[in-house]
């Protein structure tokens, strides 16, 4: 949040300077320069200096701290109204000015050349910094691969750019003091001295990012960066590829499936296409490539690699579905009912492997024909381990509060009305519970993508944290939890190709943070006491320990409520379809062991009874039979059923092709140690 300095600019000026409203910035600033050139035509040399300290102030890229603005600097930047732009039109009004107080003389002729001068090296120092960048701008980024070789210096202190443009910026304050000076005693003399002191400051900066660009000319360029990973892949001989591409707050969709490769058999390689996603991954021992130009990716050398691994429906998954020579698997990120679980372009993959036999019949129910055989049951090996036991805990009738997870899906890229509880229940649900008579807590955790595709989900999004906030709820996005904290090794100010040749860990260096993670999440809980009611944000406690907190759940139909019968405990689902009951369970598998909450909320107090005391819970018998049907049979190994698929396509006798199992369920899960 954006503070005031002393006090200034006054508090009502400051909610139009710094609020939510960037557009009132750059009407302010826009009317400033027109001020500025309306002073400096006029010969008005109080008011030009009034109206030039004013647009200086409001700049949003070098002004005054308090009122600098990204946002604005990005729109600004799109309507090519850049820093330098906005310099050069301050230093033409200026030159006007001085022309109004020395006229054309030698002395405004020295002045001119001096902010020419200025200019001349801002535009330089302009060059420098995009050749800094060139030169850092290695053509992969890595994790857990040795770099040592490609000898990559370290990036620029932190904010290295944005400092020296800011600096580049206060030099024109001498110009301006002189010139101002200049304006009111009728001497040219300050203005050039002025403008000498901003050429040489300009000059001083302007080194200073030479020798930076000379220091980074050791940098490998593109092609030995090309040639090192040829010989990297080459040595390493991948038989593995968990492939990942997708948009920002995505990373979850491979983050479940890391310490399951990690088990597996072979030597896996993790791919992915955006650099944004590295810092968000979770730690893992899987050496990691992110290869973001589809040609790039292509003529790498990954003949040895036999399964692909996808875990979302992308378009650029086209890249290295172009490879021959691999059983190319479709892995999702969770078992839904969802329309988006049976997409028909799961035909493009040799196999799509399911939790269960609902994953298989979902399938067949959509009229997506794919080869029996190309339907694989693996289970769902991260719950196997996380919830080995399928009886739920026995609750203290007399603890102090029910505990309500509430976790609404997002409202998804197509049309299906009801899809998300969250905007036409959400705030409704949340009143309902807080205000029970029942003595009720609740964990509020939407999904990821809540708002991405429908602005007015992100609305009722706020709307239920800030119901939680009257009502003295922690809100997770803004209290610190140690498992939001860097997860890579590196300096904050570091670069993609810093970040590459030190993001390196070791298998113990892995558990330490997933236990340090676990420790966090403990320590959240904890903290705020057994009443207290949460909104968890970004950073928060993971899924699985709201799971291992909450009495019961309150969800729609995603694979949350999937995963949610691994550990036993009554749940509902969110009927805002306009479906009957029967309707309702006969399209939705996984609802036969939910109770159904209607939008008017009036079988809520069913929902609590259920979970307050197991005599109530009617459904609990039930719910295991949909365990079983809809997350798999486990085996006596956590995991044993995803490891032997993954044993049978590594194994394969190529020139045969990829066997196809009659039924996995039937296979016996794998027990021996990887």
């Amino acid at each position: 949040m954006t503070r005031s300095i002393g006090g200034f600019p006054p508090k009502s000026l400051r909610r139009i300077l710094v609020g939510r409203r960037p557009h009132l910035r750059a009407w302010l600033l826009g009317a400033c320069s027109l001020a500025l050139v309306a002073a400096a035509a006029a010969g008005r040399p109080v008011w030009f200096a009034a109206a030039g300290a004013a647009a200086h102030a409001v700049d949003p890229q070098t002004g005054l701290p308090q009122l600098r603005s990204t946002a604005l600097t990005a729109r600004l930047r799109k309507l090519q109204i850049g820093l330098n732009v906005r310099i050069l039109v301050r230093d033409i009004v200026l030159l006007v000015a001085l022309a109004q107080v020395a006229g054309a003389g030698p002395a405004a002729v020295v002045a001119g050349v001096c902010l020419l001068g200025h200019q001349a090296m801002a535009a330089h120092q302009k060059k420098l910094a995009a050749d800094i960048r060139r030169l850092r701008n290695v053509p992969v980024a890595t994790r857990n691969i040795d770099l040592g070789d490609l000898a990559i210096v370290d990036a620029p202190s932190g904010g290295w750019e944005g400092r020296a443009f800011r600096n580049t910026s206060r030099s024109e304050w001498a110009l301006w003091v002189g010139a101002l000076i200049a304006a009111a005693g009728g001497s040219m003399v300050p203005a050039i001295l002025g403008s000498a002191v901003t050429w040489c400051w300009c000059l001083v900066i302007v080194l200073r990012l030479r020798a930076v660009r000379n220091h980074h000319r050791s940098m490998p360029s593109a092609v030995r960066v090309d040639a090192f990973v040829d010989r990297w892949i080459e040595n390493f001989r991948p038989t593995g590829i968990l492939y990942f591409s997708g948009t920002r707050g995505s990373e979850y969709q491979v983050n479940m499936w890391l310490e399951e490769f990690e088990r597996a058999p072979g030597r896996t390689l993790v791919v992915t296409r955006e650099r944004a996603h590295l810092p968000h991954l979770a730690p893992t021992s899987l050496p990691i490539l992110c290869v973001p130009d589809a040609n790039r990716l292509m003529g790498l050398d990954l003949s040895s690699v036999r399964l692909v691994g996808y875990v979302a429906n992308v378009g650029s998954n086209i890249h290295m579905l172009r490879m021959p020579g691999a059983a190319h698997v479709f892995l999702g990120h969770g078992d839904s009912d969802k329309v988006a679980s049976v997409n028909p372009y799961c035909r493009v993959y040799d196999e799509v492997w399911t939790a269960g036999p609902a994953g298989r019949e979902r399938f067949a129910e959509a009229g997506v024909r794919l080869r029996t055989e190309a339907l694989v049951e693996v289970g769902r090996p991260q719950l196997e381990r996380a919830f080995a036991s399928s009886s739920p805990p026995t609750r203290d009738p007399m603890e102090a509060a029910l505990t309500v997870l509430y976790a609404p899906t997002w409202e998804g890229w197509v049309s299906d009305p009801g899809s998300t509880s969250l905007m036409s229940t959400g705030a409704q649900l949340v009143n309902a519970l807080v205000q029970h008579s029942r003595s009720v807590r609740v964990l509020y955790r939407p999904h990821p993508y809540t708002g991405i595709a429908d602005p007015r989900a992100c609305r009722a999004d706020q709307a239920v944290r800030g119901l939680l906030r009257r009502h003295g709820a922690v809100d997770g996005t803004s209290t610190p939890h140690t498992g939001a904290s860097p997860r890579w090794p590196g300096r904050p100010e570091a670069d993609d190709a810093e970040l590459s040749r030190d993001g390196m860990l070791t298998a113990t260096d892995v558990q330490e943070l997933r236990d340090g993670a676990r420790r966090a999440d403990e320590e959240y809980w904890s903290a705020a006491g057994p009443r207290a009611h949460h909104a968890v944000g970004p950073g928060g406690p993971s899924l699985y320990s709201c799971f291992d907190r909450c009495d019961v759940l309150i969800t729609d139909v995603s694979s949350v409520a999937s995963d949610f019968l691994a550990t036993g405990k009554p749940f509902a689902l969110v009927n805002g379809r306009g479906l009957t009951a029967e309707e309702f369970r006969s399209r939705f598998p996984v609802a036969n062991g939910a109770y159904l909450l209607e939008p008017d909320l009036r079988s809520l107090g069913a929902v609590l009874g259920a979970a307050a005391e197991r005599a109530h819970d009617t459904l609990g018998p039930t719910r295991g039979q949909v365990r079983e049907h809809v997350l798999g049979r486990s085996g006596p190994e956590p995991g044993g059923r995803f490891r032997a698929a993954v044993r049978r396509i590594l194994t394969a006798d190529q020139s045969v092709g990829i066997p196809r199992p009659a039924l996995v369920a039937d296979t016996p899960a794998e027990s021996e140690p990887v």
